[in-house]
């Protein structure tokens, strides 16, 4: 005789996400990331200030990725995701470097 499975109707696995028992760890991992992420950036800007050359950097590029970061942080304001807020604040400060690189020795 075939047995039923037991659907997860019970609300348990939702009462979990309710109470942040279950995704706890992940928005810690995700609040990591959104720093860290912006953060790997970091390199470009020292190469570009340091050598005082941008070279090969393209500032169409990271003029769009400014304006996408924007439209990210605003997304984010709207609907108070912290996380998205965070990273977008920092990538902006982060590629608005490296375009004051790129406009002062391009």
């Amino acid at each position: 005789m075939k047995q039923k499975r037991r659907p997860l109707a019970s609300g348990r696995h939702h009462a979990l996400r309710k109470h942040g028992e279950l995704r706890k760890p992940i928005d810690i991992v995700i609040l990591v990331t959104a720093i860290a992420q912006p953060l790997i950036t970091l390199p470009q800007v020292f190469v570009i200030f340091g050598s005082h050359a941008a070279v090969g950097v393209s500032l169409v590029t990271w003029g769009g990725y400014e304006i996408f970061a924007a439209t990210w942080l605003i997304y984010g304001i709207v609907h108070r995701l912290k996380p998205i807020m965070v990273t977008e604040c920092l990538w902006i400060l982060v590629q608005g470097a490296v375009i004051i690189g790129i406009l002062r020795y391009g």
